[in-house]
This record gives C-alpha cells, structure tokens and sequence, in this order.
C-alpha cells in the first residue's frame, strides 16, 4: 500500500495555505476597492442632493438654463441665463444642519459679460460626473488645494461639465476664465456675509 511521507504532506498543506493566504488577500484588496468606491459616491451624491434641494428652492430655475457652482456643499452661486440674454445672480448661505436655503443677494448681471456669456456654451464642458478618481486625472494628476467645490451647467434638462473638485485645480476640466470668474464672485461674497 502507498504511504505519504511527513515531510511531503507538509510541503502541500505550505503550498495550499499560501495559496489560500494569497487568495484571501487578493479578495480583501478588491473588496476594500469596492468599499471605498461606495464611500466616494454616497459624498458626491450628497453635494448633488444638496444642490438639488438649493435649486428647488428657487422657482426661478424650474424652466432655465443655470450655472450652479458651491463650496463646502454650504455656499452657492447660482446663475440663471433670462431669455433677454440678461443674467440672474444668486448667491445662497444653506444651512447644512437643517438643509434651510436663505438667498444673501439678487441682482441682474449686464448682457455685456463675455466670461458669462462664454460659461454658457455646453460644449466646453465634458457630460461625464469628473472627480479626483476620474479618467480625466488618469494622466495629468490633480494639484488642488482648498475647500471642495461642486459645479454644474444646466442646459435643457441636461447637466454639462458636473464636477466636484476643489477650489484651486489644475488641471480644471471647466474653462479656467469661467472657473476663476465663479470662484471668486463665491468668495468675495461669502467674504461679505460670513
């Protein structure tokens, strides 16, 4: 009859526990992945979700086409495109803790503005959602620094150019004159009433 020797049967239980250890490991790192990705989401839909319930608040916006773009999910300027080619400017302090929207300032922008004009135009904007983790920093990295931001073109019914950024990017998938326009329109103003 055949008999296993010791030190065989050793080298195999050592060769599958590896094994085992390196299967559990590789199903550990790729759960992690999903987690995380999970986490990234539920923040990205929470600054959605909080802009939503900002526009709402505004009957305005029911049938416009707009430019929404806040900081820290907490201050918003909204721009609204009025069909006389004038513009709407909102900025909005939400209070985060009871998602209660009061409007800071309204005033009429002059037609003459080319940056808004330019901000306007869809197809400078990409249509995918662009974070830290998109495609669009796969090969040129992130530099960025300071508060998160969310931004957003509305254009018929459609979201062009919706990301979630920081408030110094580069490289800015969003035009850097139309970026640095609404960045700074939003600090000036929370500058004023903060």
């Amino acid at each position: 009859m055949f008999q296993i020797q010791p030190h065989y049967l050793l080298k195999k239980i050592n060769k599958i526990m590896k094994v085992k250890t390196l299967i559990i490991g590789l199903l550990c790192c790729f759960l992690s992945g999903l987690i995380h990705g999970q986490s990234l989401n539920h923040v990205d839909s929470v600054s959605r979700e909080k802009a939503h319930i900002t526009v709402n608040n505004l009957k305005e916006l029911t049938k416009s086409n707009y430019l929404l773009f806040s900081i820290a999910d907490k201050w918003y300027l909204i721009i609204v495109k009025k069909k006389d080619g004038m513009f709407n400017q909102y900025y909005i302090n939400s209070d985060t803790s009871k998602l209660r929207q009061q409007v800071a300032k309204k005033y009429t922008v002059i037609k003459s503005n080319p940056i808004l004009q330019r901000a306007f135009k869809k197809e400078l904007y990409h249509r995918e959602y662009i974070t830290f983790n998109s495609p669009f920093y796969k090969d040129n990295p992130a530099q960025a620094e300071g508060n998160l931001t969310y931004f957003y073109l509305y254009d018929s019914g459609i979201k062009y150019g919706e990301s979630r950024l920081s408030i110094f990017i580069q490289p800015n998938p969003i035009d850097n004159q139309v970026y640095d326009y609404l960045r700074n329109k939003l600090l000036k103003n929370i500058a004023k009433h903060e």
